[in-house]
């Protein structure tokens, strides 16, 4: 099990070895590397805290570690409605940047600008967060049989551009990055037809359902995956999510 530490250590090494090889294939041989910013932020109203990661691209004669990225960047949010600016400050993880209140400040159906400067350089980009819902079917604490499984609905969220489910055992630390997630755009699915791969086993389980503004659909599952931004390198989206916790018997 990963602690939040290490959690931050893996994303920002796995994130400076995919542009490492960004960087690479666009780079000719003997051309001077030119640095590029690189940022990931995704937005959630469900999130105490939001994190802005700043890293560059790399060339191929660099060395990657787990201690890379950019410290002394500027991290600005625009709320674009009430015109307030939250500002990010980096935490002791080098490239981690984190606002700086304490209140849950990302509202749904929201437009947010993200602006991030360094050296003369300059990354800008826009998300408006997917309105909150709710899971309808399965209810919280009921047990399921996977001989009868229900149909699984939630009621719409407005401004969302789909839908990833994701059954997880609830003693398991995977989340959305390393379990492949079922797709849609509706609001109901059928688990009758996936139980086999994701209820192997009775026991507990969480599931989590993600609704993903354009910016997240496009970088989860449509081109580029590796550039969501206005400008720049990176991915800014936004998700509002729900959970409900159920046991599962395997007949």
């Amino acid at each position: 099990m990963r602690t939040n530490a290490n959690k931050h250590q893996y994303l920002l090494l796995l994130f400076a070895t995919l542009f490492l090889l960004i960087s690479c294939h666009s780079s000719k041989p003997k051309e001077e590397h030119q640095k590029q910013l690189v940022v990931f932020c995704v937005l959630s109203p469900n999130l105490s805290t939001q994190t802005v990661i700043v890293d560059k691209t790399y060339s191929i004669t660099e060395t990657i570690t787990d201690t890379t990225g950019i410290s002394g960047a500027t991290v600005l949010i625009l709320d674009k409605e009430l015109l307030d600016t939250i500002r990010f400050i980096e935490s002791d993880t080098p490239g981690f940047y984190h606002d700086d209140t304490n209140t849950r400040w990302v509202k749904p159906l929201a437009s947010y600008h993200l602006l991030v400067a360094y050296e003369g350089d300059t990354v800008l980009a826009t998300t408006t967060v997917p309105d909150t819902f709710r899971i309808t079917r399965p209810i919280a604490g009921e047990t399921l049989h996977t001989s009868s499984l229900p149909i699984f609905t939630w009621t719409k969220s407005e401004g969302s551009k789909t839908y990833f489910i994701v059954p997880l055992q609830a003693d398991t630390t995977d989340t959305l990055g390393f379990i492949l997630p079922l797709i849609t755009t509706d609001t109901f699915l059928d688990m009758n037809l996936y139980k086999d791969a994701y209820f192997d086993s009775s026991g507990f389980y969480r599931i989590k359902n993600f609704a993903l503004d354009a910016n997240r659909y496009r970088y989860e599952i449509g081109p580029p995956r590796i550039d969501t931004l206005g400008d720049g390198i990176g991915h800014f989206g936004s998700e509002t999510f729900d959970t409900v916790r159920v046991y599962i018997i395997r007949d």
